[in-house]
């Protein structure tokens, strides 16, 4: 078997078997495969597809590309995802607060794709903590924490580390299939007993539109069924990024910010919703809206922010920063972008806002490109502000004055001014919630 004959099979629309998935993996994962041929297949699988089957497949593959780990013994084992926002740190609000609520929350995460963050780069912001866990220290610290995440690595989902970084500097990121092999491929190393998923709707995510996302969340959980894992999806609007943060450093702050309780708006609320999700997968709340309320009492009470300081110091972080937010990165160089002219925000444009923090150095052009922990954005108004020309709309943060230049106009032209407000947007990101 030949990588060319399944590039070339997959070309012309024919499906690919399991045994030709088991070997294109496991050829990524021995270095037999070269990345020109692995990103034409991409591709190939790109425009013409995966049938279920082949999807399952796939994710099979991946699974068994590494390790299988059981949590069970330590409690109910749930696990979470995101199909990507804006300033979307849910992982970091709504796991704690589910560990804190008593369940196991063992997960193998992502780093950023395309204009979207990554939970990973967001951790690595942490000084000292350590996302390369080997299973071994992985398992002490969901012992220790109750909650653990780490990347896809030799030994956990090594094919889905090599294609994750193919598909982001190949453009295939948005295609379902792919998405859902890399997702489920990961999530399933650590036996969950449920998973609740953030699909992202809108603008801002690969999934514009929700019938693009109700596609996405079908073939999800008609593979799932396959792996026997119950799944329950959130669909939820990112049109404008969830929080005022954007970047890595300043997405932990923020974070933060919220478990302690100082700050709220659309992220909290679907922090507490998927924590609740994740709290009644795991047979302890009644459903959905009780473990809504149990999740609102771990972060009413300390509880969140308490389970997140275990969480980083059990992978070897400074957990003093939940009280020393200053000794996260900071930027060299800053700079506000103001107001052209006098009106009201008419939107704030997510997937722009995105490509300007890859531009400060958020994000990765291409697989070599590094992240830069203290680049980003603080925005300072939300649509409906009346604001005055000349007025500071957000603040940019980034190693140096050219690359302040570089995004500087993208995030101009994403917030948008107009002469009226915006008709009334709903107040919570929450567009729908079902089993898969």
């Amino acid at each position: 078997m030949r990588a060319l004959d399944l590039i070339l099979a997959k070309r012309d629309g024919a499906a690919l078997d399991d045994e030709a998935i088991e070997f294109f993996v496991a050829g990524l994962c021995a270095g037999e495969i070269p990345d020109y041929q692995a990103t034409a297949l991409l591709m190939a699988v790109h425009f013409r597809g995966l049938d279920l089957d082949e999807c399952v497949a796939l994710t099979r593959a991946i699974v068994r590309s590494g390790r299988v780990l059981d949590f069970a013994d330590l409690g109910p084992v749930v696990d979470k995802h995101s199909t990507g926002g804006v300033g979307d740190t849910v992982s970091l609000i709504a796991a704690p607060l589910a560990a804190a609520a008593g369940v196991i929350v063992p997960m193998i995460s992502g780093r950023a794709l395309g204009h979207t963050g990554g939970t990973l780069d967001k951790l690595a912001a942490i000084p000292g903590l350590r996302v390369d866990l080997d299973p071994a220290r992985f398992r002490r610290a969901v012992a220790t924490a109750g909650l653990a995440i780490v990347e896809a690595g030799p030994e956990l989902a090594p094919g889905d580390r090599v294609l994750y970084r193919l598909r982001d500097a190949s453009g295939t990121v948005p295609d379902r299939s792919l998405i859902t092999a890399s997702i489920l491929g990961k999530k399933l190393c650590v036996t969950p007993r449920g998973l609740a998923m953030d699909v992202k709707v809108g603008g801002g995510t690969f999934l514009r539109e929700r019938a693009a996302a109700e596609a996405l969340a079908e073939r999800m959980g008609a593979v799932a069924r396959r792996f026997g894992l119950a799944v329950r999806f959130v669909l939820s609007a990112m049109d404008e990024p969830l929080s005022p943060a954007i970047g890595n450093a300043i997405e932990v702050e923020h974070a933060i910010r919220v478990l302690r309780g100082e700050a709220g708006g659309a992220l909290r609320d679907l922090s507490l919703a998927i924590a609740g999700e994740m709290i009644a997968l795991a047979g302890l709340a009644g459903d959905a809206e009780a473990g809504r309320l149990r999740a609102e009492e771990m972060l009413r009470g300390g509880h969140g922010v308490e389970r997140f300081a275990h969480f980083v110091a059990a992978q070897g972080g400074d957990a003093t920063i939940v009280e020393h937010l200053e000794r996260l990165p900071r930027a060299a160089a800053r700079r506000s972008v103001r107001a052209a002219r006098s009106g009201s925000v008419t939107a704030l444009e997510a997937r722009v806002l995105g490509e300007g923090a890859a531009r400060l150095g958020c994000g990765r052009g291409t697989i070599e490109s590094t992240v830069d922990p203290a680049a980003g954005m603080l925005l300072l108004v939300g649509c409906g502000d009346e604001v005055r020309a000349g007025d500071e709309l957000a603040t940019l943060f980034a190693a140096s004055e050219a690359a302040l230049d570089e995004a500087s106009s993208l995030v101009g032209a994403a917030i948008r001014i107009g002469d009226a407000p915006p008709p009334p947007r709903a107040a919570s990101p929450i567009l729908a919630a079902f089993s898969g």
